[in-house]
């Protein structure tokens, strides 16, 4: 029998993380970052964390996606256009952007009928809606537009190469993960590059969640994904709020251009 949906935010994420306390040192971590990022663990509920994985590792459908370099590219934003895989496996390794899958655009909104897709539409519509917004906003300490949400599954051999954020009035970046037994040695690392040139390694750790200011930081990558595992993350991108969802990206479909981490 499918389950009640849940919207609530108290019933989506983990009670370690709304609490005041809490909420107050994530603000102060991200504060005090150069980088002006903070790393959450432990931030879905975990019987939401559980069926979302679920849906996304084993039900969800996707599309496999290419992008090469621009020819110039002395600032590579993460919008770039989409190759074939023939071109791409054809090119330089040195002029290959990133390979990974992409949840298909109606799988954000087709309910099947489980519970595992039903409480996916939930933490979807979330990152969406107002009260997780004002939640952001109390971390980072900056008013937030539209949100244009997003979902990649990389599988052995993907990886994203050198490229920055900070395009369509972005302000914010969300990234959760939701790879269950990540060890160091299985890749899929973020790196972010700070302005002393040292890069920051950001494990995609189960169940974490990394919020950043697309602004402050340079250049990001990630690390190839070794053998014999699947990373999974959900990526949502707050724009300015004086640009409005409209002009931010759509709020319930994942855009077909995004790089997230």
């Amino acid at each position: 029998m499918v389950m009640p949906r849940r919207r609530e935010l108290s019933q989506l994420l983990s009670s370690r993380v709304l609490a005041p306390e809490a909420i107050r040192e994530a603000s102060r971590l991200y504060r005090a970052s150069a980088l002006r990022l903070v790393h959450i663990r432990e931030f879905l509920a975990l019987d939401v964390a559980a069926p979302v994985t679920q849906f996304l590792l084993h039900e969800a459908r996707y599309k496999q996606m290419h992008a090469l370099y621009p020819e110039v590219r002395p600032e590579v934003t993460g919008r770039a256009p989409h190759t074939t895989r023939e071109i791409w496996e054809q090119a330089p390794e040195s002029e290959r952007f990133f390979r990974f899958d992409q949840l298909l655009d109606d799988e954000a909104l087709l309910d099947t009928g489980t519970l595992s897709s039903a409480v996916f539409r939930d933490v979807y519509a979330m990152l969406g809606s107002e009260i997780f917004r004002r939640y952001l906003e109390t971390i980072v300490g900056r008013p937030l537009g539209g949100v244009v949400p997003d979902v990649h599954r990389m599988k052995p051999g993907d990886f994203v190469g050198p490229h920055t954020d900070d395009r369509a009035n972005r302000r914010v970046g969300l990234l959760l993960y939701l790879s269950k037994d990540w060890t160091g040695k299985k890749g899929g690392v973020l790196h972010i590059e700070g302005a002393a040139g040292d890069p920051l390694a950001v494990l995609p750790v189960y169940n974490s969640v990394v919020v950043f200011d697309v602004g402050v930081h340079g250049r990001h990558w990630v690390t190839s994904v070794e053998p014999d595992f699947t990373r999974i993350s959900i990526g949502a991108w707050y724009v300015h709020p004086c640009v409005g969802a409209d002009a931010g990206g759509n709020l319930e479909r994942p855009g077909t251009e995004n790089v997230d981490g």
